[in-house]
């Protein structure tokens, strides 16, 4: 980045770790940090933190409503990469029993695979 965006990214974090909201952690209570949240869009933008990632949670309301959630945010769990493996060995093995054959050995038939099932979860 150059020098003037660098300086103005400075001077604006310093604003939202001052001024900002205090944002706990929806699950265990923790102070996440002093963050702005900005709805932009359609999307949810978290301004000020560095060192967490966090997501959103839907939180446990009274009374059942659809116009409007309870929405907190929480940290990010670790990525669980060998889950991922498994699930997609289990793929080519299932995909080798279907045809009576070995599973092919191309790459992009199996990411492929695994982004379709992934997006019906």
């Amino acid at each position: 980045m150059t020098r003037f965006r660098t300086f103005m990214r400075f001077i604006g974090m310093k604003l939202v770790r001052r001024f900002g909201a205090s944002l706990r952690d929806a699950e265990t209570g923790e102070v996440l940090g002093r963050v702005l949240i900005v709805p932009w869009r359609g999307r949810i933008h978290v301004i000020g933190l560095e060192e967490v990632t966090v997501r959103p949670a839907f939180l446990p309301q009274q009374r059942l409503t659809y116009w409007k959630q309870d929405l907190g945010f929480t940290r990010m769990p670790p990525p669980d990469f060998p889950s991922e493996a498994e699930q997609q060995n289990r793929v080519e093995i299932h995909r080798s029993k279907r045809k009576g054959q070995p599973a092919a050995q191309d790459p992009h038939v199996g990411s492929y695979l695994m982004a379709s099932i992934l997006a019906c979860l």
